[in-house]
């Protein structure tokens, strides 16, 4: 679980090292940010600083420090917040993704026919 403000490591390879929350894509007003939602992010590090002169990104949660508990019983905590990086119009940024995947994330991917890039990592 996220708030606003909150850092997260990014995990693509995109050139981003650190993201901060600055806010929701769709719901304002929601509080806590869980795994699989998108957010509203700035770069606060980055490999380039030329690359990122934009105001926001959009970020794809893909994992947190939070328990996050399953249907089936199972109980999945991280080291790290965990975060993939997209444009503005929603597109991967990157070309790899480090770590772990939830596939709470791939389901809903699925689903709604998004981010065929990221279910073909998974």
């Amino acid at each position: 679980m996220l708030f606003k403000g909150s850092n997260i490591m990014c995990a693509d390879n995109s050139g981003a090292k650190m993201l901060k929350v600055i806010g929701m894509k769709k719901h304002l007003k929601k509080k806590k940010i869980h795994v699989g939602e998108i957010v509203c992010v700035t770069v606060k590090k980055a490999r380039r600083k030329e690359k990122f002169k934009k105001d926001f990104f959009f970020a794809l949660i893909l994992s947190s420090k939070v328990v996050h508990k399953r249907k089936q019983g199972f109980y999945l905590k991280s080291d790290k917040n965990r975060a993939l990086l997209l444009s503005q119009t929603q597109k991967i940024l990157g070309t790899r993704i480090y770590g772990p995947v939830y596939t709470e994330i791939k389901k809903t991917a699925q689903k709604k026919n998004l981010y065929k890039k990221l279910i073909s990592y998974i």
